[in-house]
């Protein structure tokens, strides 16, 4: 859905995938498995503009502030984790349940280490 946000927010595929570090195509590619996936087109698409359709509007309205949130909960969490101190080892291991939650999706992990004493 950021994807489909950033889109819209830029009136452009090309300058969302350029903000979002990512090629056009794939910007394309996700935004319609995304109307694929929902049965329901999105965006209008026209030579020199995109727009939200009425259920892109309603969808856009939800997920916006959520994605938001989301957001700020990750800057938070950044900012509030502190590095180990160099040459401290962490001496426990994650578990990211089915592999349906894995650091790399969510963008952080905030590693429980034991004291090191040097």
């Amino acid at each position: 859905m950021r994807v489909v946000l950033k889109v819209v927010e830029l009136s452009s595929f090309a300058a969302g995938a350029r903000s979002l570090k990512m090629t056009p195509a794939s910007v394309t590619h996700i935004v319609a498995k995304l109307e694929e996936d929902l049965g329901q087109q999105l965006l209008v698409r026209t030579t020199r503009q995109v727009s939200l359709t009425s259920t892109g509007a309603m969808i856009a309205a939800r997920f916006g502030p959520l994605v938001e949130d989301f957001d700020r909960v990750i800057e938070d969490v950044s900012r509030a984790v502190r590095p180990m101190p160099s040459g401290c080892r962490s001496t426990h291991r994650f578990r990211w349940g089915s592999g349906s939650c894995k650091p790399s999706s969510i963008g952080f992990a905030a590693p429980i280490h034991t004291p090191c004493w040097r």
